[in-house]
């Protein structure tokens, strides 16, 4: 298959460019990542996670776009849609995954499935972009597993998502924070981390993930919440509070230089960690 290049090339969403190497900013998600799990390594599976974005395709079919929203758990893809549509729609169609996990339904014609297979994705791409052989396979390989778990969708998002966003076009707003639930009878708190980035400019591509962790610690009653932002190419704020009760609050903050990854990732581990121990002292 031939790889035609789109026009005014842009770096899109799951497919490896060779021309953006994974840079500090791209990175700042996968520490975050990293960090939610040590805070608790033994609950660190994640529950759910979504992957969903727009890419837009060029030469090819003159500007169309493909859209992916795909949702798995433990168990594997819960929840997926592909959709593409050129300008003048001749090609545009819409699938989406069953509960059976085994057919993409057409949302145009609900009696119309079809089984997931390698050949269906192939035709999905030869409709948009044609892609080299590496870019072609990866698409297939996570768009018909469908065994994929969220832990899978989430290691497709930090290998093969972030490191190929152009950090010069990108802001990022990452937050997590836990808050109690009551399952079965038991005080769990669960924590959400949700990573979203936006394109700026005329093309947009989003990305979000969210994973739920339980949090051993017991009878937590206020939200612990980290924040962290990253408006230009020079400073990221990180910020983490909680609400001691209904009118005081604890609020920490550093500013750190993106360029020290590291120093970046041991001020969330320790503003984070320090925070969760002081509320478990005081039960």
């Amino acid at each position: 298959m031939t790889n035609r290049e789109p026009v005014d090339a842009v770096p899109i969403g799951i497919f490896p460019l060779e021309n953006y190497e994974p840079t500090e900013l791209t990175l700042l998600g996968r520490h975050l990542y990293k960090t939610v799990a040590a805070l608790e390594a033994h609950h660190a599976m994640p529950d759910e996670t979504t992957i969903a974005y727009q890419a837009p395709f060029g030469q090819y079919n003159k500007g169309g776009t493909l859209a992916v929203d795909l949702t798995a758990d433990a168990t594997g893809l819960t929840a997926g849609q592909l959709a593409f549509a050129d300008p003048d729609k001749h090609h545009s169609f819409a699938l989406t995954l069953a509960d059976n996990r085994q057919y993409w339904y057409s949302r145009a014609d609900p009696s119309h499935k079809m089984p997931i297979t390698h050949n269906h994705v192939a035709r999905l791409l030869d409709r948009s972009r044609p892609l080299d052989h590496d870019d072609s396979k990866l698409f297939r390989w996570y768009a018909t597993n469908r065994g994929t778990t969220a832990a899978d969708l989430q290691t497709l998002l930090d290998e093969a998502v972030l490191p190929t966003v152009n950090p010069e076009q990108v802001r990022r707003d990452a937050t997590y924070c836990y808050n109690d639930i009551i399952l079965k009878g038991e005080q769990w708190s669960g924590v959400r981390l949700a990573l979203t980035i936006r394109r700026l400019g005329q093309l947009a591509m989003g990305t979000t993930a969210n994973l739920e962790i339980p949090y051993s610690c017991d009878e937590l009653d206020t939200p612990v919440t980290c924040r962290i932002t990253s408006d230009d190419l020079e400073y990221t704020t990180l910020a983490c509070f909680y609400d001691h009760n209904e009118t005081t609050s604890q609020r920490r903050r550093t500013y750190v230089k993106p360029k020290d990854i590291a120093q970046l990732s041991n001020a969330i581990t320790q503003l984070t960690g320090s925070m969760v121990a002081e509320r478990c002292a005081l039960q």
